[in-house]
């Protein structure tokens, strides 16, 4: 005797003469396919990412180039305030500035050859400070004039210092002014500093060539 009647059939008891009539049951729905939407909304977002993000780029690129021209502009303002002229370089070789700023007045007016710095260049030949002579020296061979003769042979004579008189023989050669020629003798007689001794000697030897 059946006790439950099977999960697909249902058969009415209430009519013996009845056939059993089957009952399917209907399907359920199928939900909507989410992977398929899934994919067109990840080719709609793929078809404008593109677009977004070039934009997107581009506004960044914009802005830094617009940042770089800017630290342009304020650092060649900066300088523009900053940057003596020739005159106030030249002025400070005669102002009894520090050690420091009669340095960069020397090397300045030799690396632009400033002819006009000539005389205050000779006065510092004398100053206190070694490396404010041997720049000094320097920039008077760099600009070359004959005035400046005279004090450079004078120094690489009687200079206490071997660098600074090193520096104006050098400076006197650049020029190469006859008046430098017994000075220059008298120093490769009587300097003691190794280095000038090995310069003045190449220079004798290869004069005799």
């Amino acid at each position: 005797m059946l006790t439950h009647a099977p999960r697909t059939l249902s058969i009415s008891l209430r009519d013996p003469g009845a056939k059993a009539e089957a009952r399917v049951r209907p399907k359920k729905a199928h939900p909507p396919d989410y992977k398929i939407i899934d994919i067109i909304f990840y080719r709609k977002i793929m078809l404008q990412y593109p677009k977004i993000y070039m934009e997107s780029a581009m506004k960044r690129l914009i802005c830094i180039l617009l940042f770089v021209i800017a630290a342009g502009v304020m650092v060649q303002a900066q300088e523009a305030k900053t940057e003596k002229t020739a005159k106030e370089y030249i002025a400070d070789l005669s102002s009894g500035s520090d050690e420091k700023t009669l340095i960069e007045a020397a090397q300045y007016c030799g690396d632009k050859k400033e002819k006009d710095a000539v005389p205050g260049l000779i006065n510092l030949l004398t100053d206190k400070h070694e490396m404010v002579r041997i720049e000094s020296a320097i920039a008077l061979g760099l600009i070359g004039e004959e005035s400046a003769a005279d004090a450079l042979n004078n120094v690489l004579v009687n200079d206490e210092s071997a660098q600074v008189r090193y520096a104006a023989i050098l400076a006197a050669l650049k020029i190469g002014s006859k008046k430098s020629l017994d000075p220059l003798k008298q120093a490769k007689e009587k300097d003691t500093d190794p280095f000038i001794q090995d310069l003045l000697g190449k220079l004798e030897a290869k004069a005799k060539k």
